[in-house]
């Protein structure tokens, strides 16, 4: 049976536009990522992360992120737009880890908890992975500098992007193949202050006395996002 002519054009638009798609989709994952680049790509995914945390709901802190208790702790989008944005950060060969840091990360050196993995998880949570196919890496790849830091890798900086955030809206620092973008969780309304009550201090119940009173704006805490091309 013959086609038309319009029919047969139809149908190779349809087969080159498949074929085009496809090569930005593999253009995009081989080009190397430029710095404006990463930045837009981690904007995205911390606006994302920011609706969460103006919602106010039975989580608390990193429990918005993800579910403790799950092993590895793994990002789960939640609707469209983040699926889209992990997708973006997939597609673009870029791994990406994040961590939260609380305000007691400010408290005085000398008040901190012994260095060690467990007391550290009480002022930064994390890693969490966010790429999707990405893991806790062996020690092997921790040689080659390719496992998330530990927390306790994170605290000066974590303090560092706390005491920025009176100034700025970002804190960037590298810990060894890692690159970080650190981005405050502000006081966005008054029911905010309800719990963050005091400088330094998380819960209603943990209130300090000697602390100074948050405001609206104030940061609470800092998502704090690492980042690497895949390799």
């Amino acid at each position: 049976m013959k086609r038309s002519p319009f029919v047969l054009v139809t149908v190779l638009l349809v087969v080159l536009g498949g074929v085009s798609s496809l090569s930005s989709r593999v253009s995009a994952r081989q080009a190397p990522l430029t710095a404006d680049r990463e930045a837009r790509l981690i904007a995205n995914l911390n606006d994302c992360l920011q609706e969460r945390f103006k919602d106010v709901d039975e989580g608390f802190g990193i429990r918005r992120i993800t579910k403790i208790g799950e092993t590895p702790h793994r990002f789960k989008p939640e609707n469209v737009r983040e699926e889209h944005v992990v997708q973006n950060l997939q597609e673009n060969g870029l791994r990406l880890v994040l961590y939260l840091a609380g305000r007691r990360v400010l408290q005085p050196l000398a008040d901190m908890p012994t260095p060690n993995r467990g007391s550290l998880w009480a002022l930064i949570k994390g890693p969490v992975l966010v790429t999707s196919g990405d893991r806790i890496r062996t020690d092997a790849d921790r040689t080659a500098g390719d496992t998330p830091p530990e927390p306790g890798e994170l605290l000066e900086e974590s303090r560092r992007a706390m005491l920025a955030f009176s100034l700025a809206d970002s804190h960037e620092f590298v810990v060894g193949r890692w690159k970080f973008s650190a981005r405050p969780v502000r006081a966005s309304d008054a029911m905010c202050l309800s719990c963050h009550r005091e400088d330094r201090t998380a819960l209603a119940v943990m209130n300090d006395p000697s602390g100074t009173p948050l405001r609206l704006g104030d940061p609470l805490g800092a998502l704090l996002y690492g980042y690497q091309p895949v390799r």
